[in-house]
């Protein structure tokens, strides 16, 4: 795409190729002096077409493993504008262990973190990121990793807002198969290639940023299928359900039949009129585009699937087939929600006061009381030192920034060492029409401008409006209080199916209480597919006993005296029942306290057991709701909506003021896969408005941890 815009318009930019890996391709490119050509097969307005382009728009490459300065110094190249990247889905990730000195070996988002510090100390403008890598939001994950590293490192509030400032993170989709060189394949080019590539000949990018990038990068005049948008989440599901889900719905008669690859699809003639029926008669009605737009692509997408040039075997796409479905076809399964400027899904719409200091808790209930706004008292924000006040910050963080809130009031003293200026240094960008900030010293009547800036937040939340959302964007939290001897039968166990539904639509749980996994720790190692994210857990476990060390405290004081009243008489009692809330999947990501949840999958969440703590520990990390179980009962609720879900009949019978749903049915003998798909319809219907007791209630409690001096 590169080419195309330097042959058809001015840009004329050259591309250095940075071999992302040890080993690579780099040495083979030099050797044809970076030129190599790029061959194009499918078929085009019905006729097998092969197209052919050299491609010379590379200048050099850059090898970081051989030479990590002559990657650094790409930094001091005034004209480096653009970076794309294709690291694959596992590129994007974060490491706690990379440090500066251990460069090369360390993760891309590390590798870049550095080349920006660079870019920085010499006083030059940023990048444009436009990362191709296929995950979810690949560029504002990008962005988080490489704001990580900066803050872990030490690098100074002046790079952070630099990088925040000076640099464009795109999200972005690729929708193009490319098969790469054709081995075993004899191709005739006339000349030797050793480096030659091919690829189908349908391609679209889609780049969600600012339209000011085509100035820059001038795509727009080329005729190529890239569409810079604000919306990308369109364009991923369109592609989900009409490319995804037609191979999807063509699986189970192609294996049936003995048809093995997509291509043979197309030629019978019964299978091809049953897809193109699923899709156009059935799958185009659900989405929300205009019409036209949806048959060209399924055009396109039907075209795609006849190209003779790609093997596409109905084996491999029958792979997690059941998932799959779930995702792709099953389009019903949606439910009501918010969807925010920048992407984010909320299922409450609420205004919320988030105090950066407790000196300020009466000031924001009696705007509560003014407005019907939400407000959390806490006692911190001040007089703490070095860590607790930096976990203050990021509890608080992720409250603001939570999309179950169409309008945060962030207020605050004026004096406090969590002042409104130091805070907004941890929060990075915000919308401002979302968040307002108020210091309460600074005004004569900080209740009447407190009103005011409410009244304006309202006025935004007021703009959205729900609408149907899938199940893939709901993130819930999984937590345990009041434990008794039913909770390892009963609740805890239709909470992990649940979670496991919920997950094979793509969806995200998250599951905390550290000190509750102890005695159960290796029943989750074992569910880690990778050796980073056994070692994560691993470490996640040994840290929170060394916590307990240093504060020369048993590690196994556990059970609570209700919990044995309860009938739970050991911690590996206890603890097996809590690490069965997040199912039999395995585990995706291991997040510290006051961490943000970003992959689908279940996540594990470094943080205590203690209710209230932990509720707003999961808040804070973006979970829209809150599943918790409890035997003896508990009216706490954090600021999302906290489902009570009962071990037992006989206290959801006594407290149904507080108990949301009853799992006490499977101790009776209830089929496990029924409760879970009533609980399922439950969990939709309160992501979708219906409230919990706790909300009706107005159990809205937070608290953070901490493990240092108050002043």
């Amino acid at each position: 795409m590169i080419q195309e815009t330097d042959e058809k318009t001015d840009f004329n930019a050259g591309v250095v190729v940075v071999q992302p890996i040890e080993k690579g391709m780099c040495e083979k490119l030099e050797e044809q002096n970076c030129v190599y050509t790029h061959i194009m097969r499918g078929i085009k307005n019905g006729v097998p077409t092969v197209e052919k382009k050299i491609i010379d728009v590379i200048s050099r490459t850059v090898e970081p493993y051989k030479d990590f300065n002559e990657f650094l110094k790409l930094a001091e190249n005034e004209s480096f504008r653009f970076v794309v990247s294709n690291t694959t889905e596992s590129g994007i990730a974060y490491n706690d262990a990379d440090l500066p000195e251990n460069a090369p070996n360390v993760t891309f988002p590390s590798k870049v973190t550095l080349l920006l510090k660079k870019r920085f100390d010499l006083s030059l403008d940023g990048f444009i990121f436009l990362p191709c890598e296929l995950i979810d939001k690949n560029g504002a994950t990008l962005k988080k990793y490489i704001l990580d590293y900066a803050e872990k490192w030490n690098y100074g509030d002046d790079f952070i807002n630099w990088i925040n400032e000076k640099n464009v993170f795109c999200n972005t989709l690729v929708d193009r198969i490319v098969t790469g060189c054709p081995r075993g394949e004899k191709i005739d080019l006339g000349y030797e290639d050793n480096m030659v590539n091919t690829s189908e000949i349908f391609h679209l990018w889609v780049i969600e940023g600012p339209k000011e990038i085509t100035k820059e990068f001038p795509f727009d005049k080329t005729g190529l299928n890239i569409i810079v948008t604000d919306n990308l989440e369109r364009y991923r599901t369109r592609k989900v359900r009409i490319l995804n889900g037609a191979h999807t719905s063509m699986i189970p008669y192609a294996l049936l039949s003995g048809i093995e690859t997509v291509g043979d699809c197309m030629k019978d003639e019964k299978m091809s009129a049953f897809v193109k029926k699923c899709v156009y008669d059935e799958i185009i009605p659900t989405l929300d585009f205009p019409k036209d737009e949806l048959t060209d692509y399924a055009d396109d997408v039907f075209e795609r699937f006849q190209n003779p040039y790609i093997r596409h075997m109905c084996s491999s796409i029958a792979l997690n087939s059941v998932s799959k479905f779930k995702v792709r076809v099953c389009t019903d399964k949606t439910f009501m929600g918010y969807v925010r400027q920048n992407g984010d899904v909320g299922i409450r719409n609420d205004i919320w006061i988030v105090n950066t200091v407790g000196c300020v808790n009466k000031i924001a209930k009696r705007l509560s009381e003014l407005t019907g706004a939400k407000y959390f008292e806490h006692p911190f924000g001040c007089s703490q030192l070095g860590g607790d006040q930096k976990t203050t910050q990021l509890i608080l963080k992720g409250l603001v920034n939570h999309p179950n809130a169409g309008g945060v009031l962030v207020l605050g003293l004026g004096c406090e060492n969590n002042n409104i200026a130091e805070f907004k240094k941890v929060l990075g960008e915000y919308d401002e029409n979302r968040v307002k900030f108020l210091n309460a010293q600074d005004f004569d009547d900080e209740a009447d401008e407190g009103v005011k800036l409410i009244g304006e937040l309202k006025k935004y939340a007021d703009t959205f409006k729900r609408e149907p959302v899938p199940v893939s964007k709901l993130k819930i939290g999984l937590k345990c209080g009041g434990s008794d001897g039913y909770s390892g039968i009963s609740a805890n166990p239709l909470v992990g199916s649940l979670s496991d539904k919920v997950i094979s639509y793509g969806g995200a749980c998250v599951l905390t209480e550290v000190p509750e996994m102890f005695g159960a720790e290796t029943l989750l190692m074992k569910r880690c597919p990778t050796k980073e994210l056994f070692d994560k857990t691993v470490l996640l476990i040994n840290n929170f006993k060394d916590y307990f060390k240093r504060h020369n405290q048993v590690i196994y004081e556990n059970p609570s005296p209700g919990n044995k009243a309860g009938g739970i008489t050991t911690l590996e009692e206890k603890s097996l029942g809590c690490v069965q809330k997040g199912g039999m999947g395995e585990i995706a990501d291991v997040l510290d306290y006051g961490g943000v949840v970003t992959k689908n999958g279940l996540s594990l969440l470094n943080g205590p057991g203690n209710d209230i703590v932990a509720v707003t520990n999961l808040t804070a990390a973006g979970v829209h709701m809150i599943l918790f179980t409890t035997g003896r009962g508990t009216p706490v609720g954090a600021p999302v909506p906290t489902v009570k879900t009962a071990t037992n009949k006989s206290l959801a019978e006594r407290k149904k003021n507080w108990i949301d749903f009853d799992a006490s049915p499977l101790i009776g003998g209830a089929d496990m896969q029924s409760l879970t798909d009533e609980f399922f319809d439950f969990i939709i219907e309160t992501a979708s408005g219906k409230q919990t007791k706790n909300e009706i209630n107005g159990c809205s409690e937070i608290s953070i941890f901490k493990d240092g001096i108050v002043l």
